[in-house]
């Protein structure tokens, strides 16, 4: 992948890394929701959630990087430009930050979290 995504010129990685809101969020939907499925509720909910996070972070640029003080996680991997959802930086970045970063805990079923797992 690597070589492929670094052959190609920066022009052909910029529109790759782009796309349309209602062409991503109409995916989504499709994947996430069942009609009458109370978790799929819960899933839209929080998908629109992030949407609207996103949104209000890509519009104030002060306000975003303020939250992501904040915040103990990551910085969002995406961003909202007009009408687009853009990569936040280049494709092979983001993937080595994503294989680095560490997964939350695993919750055992009994209660508290269990580290061994």
């Amino acid at each position: 992948f690597c070589a492929f995504w670094l052959g190609m010129d920066h022009n052909a990685r910029r529109r790759m890394s782009r796309e349309k809101n209602d062409t991503i969020l109409k995916h989504v939907v499709k994947q996430f929701f069942i009609e009458k499925e109370v978790t799929s509720t819960l899933v839209m909910d929080s998908l629109y959630s992030g949407l609207k996070a996103l949104e209000s972070q890509s519009s104030n640029q002060k306000l975003r990087v303020k939250l992501i003080e904040l915040e103990e996680s990551s910085p969002p991997i995406v961003r909202v430009e007009k009408d687009m959802f853009v990569l936040a930086d280049d494709v092979l970045e983001l993937l080595e930050r994503a294989a680095a970063e560490s997964l939350p805990p695993l919750k055992d079923d009994k209660g508290p979290q269990n580290r061994t797992k």
